[in-house]
């Protein structure tokens, strides 16, 4: 299969999203906002972030725009609207999937390399030597 081929086993959604998080700056917002889901406005993730005010606005345009951050604005005691930055139903979904994929791994047997592997029937598998597996690696 070509590299195309492989890429269109994903939608462009699932792409993008991907591409998005391949960034620290923008995977470090993404887990702050998962952290406080009811928003954090763009003043306090400057401030937890660490990161300059025009670097922060673009990476928050690219979450905005790969559908994983919501902006919302609200109006407080008849003041100003506040703009407030909280992860989409999406991104939230999206987080909680690859939280159980990485989960997954604990749910599987763990092996002792320090114990011998036994078969069904409880007797001890030999192991392979290092020149047995040479030996089969060079038939292969």
């Amino acid at each position: 299969m070509s590299v195309e081929e492989y890429n269109n086993l994903f939608t462009e959604e699932v792409r993008e999203i991907i591409k998005s998080l391949s960034d620290d700056n923008r995977l470090a917002i993404m887990i702050d906002l998962l952290l406080q889901p009811k928003g954090k406005t763009f003043t306090e993730l400057k401030k937890d972030i660490g990161i300059p005010q025009g670097t922060l606005n673009y990476h928050l345009k690219n979450l905005f725009e790969s559908g994983l951050i919501n902006n919302e604005f609200i109006k407080l005691d008849n003041t100003r609207e506040y703009s407030y930055y909280l992860p989409s139903r999406m991104g939230t979904i999206f987080f909680d999937k690859v939280l159980d994929f990485m989960e997954e791994p604990l749910k599987y047997h763990k092996i002792d390399i320090k114990e011998p592997i036994t078969s069904p029937d409880s007797s001890p598998i030999s192991y392979l030597t290092t020149s047995q597996y040479t030996q089969i690696a060079t038939i292969a």
